[in-house]
């Protein structure tokens, strides 16, 4: 019986050359081994940053020949670049008391709801997938997410539905010193380990597409909540329709970091030191 697995990027291309190789070896190869037929599919921006505060580069556009590189190791079954949303007007970020544009709270959650709609899409005319992984192009898998394998490396769950695997979701771990909290240790429990939930996600079925849909319901969510932060919103969504979320043993630092910039490579370099003390 054929498996098959697709593989969907959102967000920005930032380094998309850099991390691809992390990708053949820990994602593409593994899987494809263990008979996993598996398709790609990308929806990104015009530019390869986005203009806010926590980018550690200048903003520069997405250049045709960066495209063509882009379809040339990536082989995308369906891609799209679009420019960002512009919307005027702030939140309030209530974990880090500051306020911060609307735009880039709508941009995160549409590209995450326009990926998936490009699978989605393409299910509906060609084939169905038995699983989803959901990432980005700036992500660097140092060891391998094997699918088949998947619910050995569960550590918690964080759900309203207990053992309900239709309806499962599975995530990273992000650990560090996130804004507004003290250092989370190994052991931390519960929401603030879905720091990792815009960074790497996996699951199945029909309650997998939702859970990409926040976007449809961003301005109704945001009434009803505000904006915390990004894990606790994601959170409350996931909890308004029922989603299960398994954490796993997949740890920022350790097996997966975010190629950015010298920055982002001293954050990944103090990381794993951390842990080698732990």
């Amino acid at each position: 019986m054929i498996k098959r697995l697709a593989i969907q990027f959102f967000g920005h291309s930032r380094s998309f050359v850099k991390t691809f190789e992390s990708l053949r070896k820990n994602i593409l190869e593994p899987n494809k081994a263990t008979g996993w037929e598996i398709d790609i599919f990308i929806h990104t921006w015009d530019e390869k940053q986005s203009n806010n505060q926590r980018d550690y580069s200048e903003k520069e556009k997405l250049s045709t020949a960066d495209i063509d590189l882009i379809k040339k190791l990536y082989s995308p079954k369906k891609l799209l670049v679009e420019p960002q949303i512009k919307i005027n007007g702030h939140l309030h970020h209530i974990v880090e008391n500051i306020e911060i544009p609307k735009s880039r709270i709508h941009n995160t959650y549409y590209t995450m709801h326009k990926t998936n709609k490009l699978r989605r899409e393409y299910e509906n005319k060609n084939v169905k997938y038995d699983f989803v992984i959901a990432t980005r192009m700036d992500i660097d898998f140092c060891h391998p997410i094997l699918i088949d394998n998947l619910r050995e490396k569960r550590i918690e769950q964080i759900s309203p539905r207990p053992e309900e695997k239709s309806s499962e979701l599975f995530t990273a771990i992000y650990f560090g010193t996130m804004p507004g909290f003290p250092f989370i240790s190994r052991n931390t429990t519960g929401v603030i380990r879905l720091g990792a939930s815009d960074c790497i996600m996996c699951g199945a079925g029909k309650l997998f597409d939702e859970s990409q849909d926040v976007y449809l319901h961003l301005d109704e969510m945001l009434d009803k909540y505000g904006f915390e932060n990004h894990e606790y919103f994601i959170k409350h969504w996931w909890d308004d329709i029922g989603i299960n979320v398994i954490v796993l043993n997949y740890i920022f630092g350790l097996d997966w970091s975010i190629n950015r910039s010298l920055v982002g490579q001293h954050k990944r370099n103090w990381w794993k030191k951390l842990w080698q003390k732990k």
